[in-house]
């Protein structure tokens, strides 16, 4: 798991899709054309809507595949966070919340906190931050 996590921090702090990319025009892609990438040598894809992740604020879409849990992790800085599809299940502390679309969590940064998708369809998250997307793992 431990693995998988590094994996998928250094993916996202290094990917850029083609959607975004320094945009200066108005710009409007239909949900069937959004350009998903696999996120490192996970099961997670990923598609940065706006923004960079690798240097600052980004709207960023996570699609987890149904019965996904992505282990116990935290982000330096907060995010917010939507279900667009699917039922997303976050935990913080000992607490797991069932989340159906249209939900949102805060998660502050350095938090440590855990997800998974429920059900049978894969979960589509949005993904907001205000500064850079990283990765930090619980020390053991």
């Amino acid at each position: 798991m431990k693995l998988l996590l590094t994996s998928l921090a250094i993916t996202l702090a290094l990917s850029v899709s083609s959607v975004s990319a320094h945009q200066t025009k108005g710009q409007m892609i239909s949900a069937k054309e959004i350009p998903w990438s696999k996120l490192g040598n996970t099961p997670i894809d990923f598609s940065v809507l706006w923004g960079d992740r690798a240097i600052g604020a980004n709207g960023t879409y996570l699609r987890l595949p149904a019965g996904f849990e992505t282990g116990s992790h935290a982000h330096t800085h907060d995010y917010n966070g939507i279900t667009i599809q699917g039922v997303w299940e976050h935990k913080i502390g000992s607490k797991w919340k069932r989340l159906p679309v249209g939900s949102y969590v805060f998660q502050p940064g350095k938090e440590f906190h855990n997800d998974r998708c429920k059900g049978p369809e894969a979960c589509i998250l949005l993904i907001q931050q205000n500064h850079k997307g990283d990765l930090l793992l619980p020390e053991k």
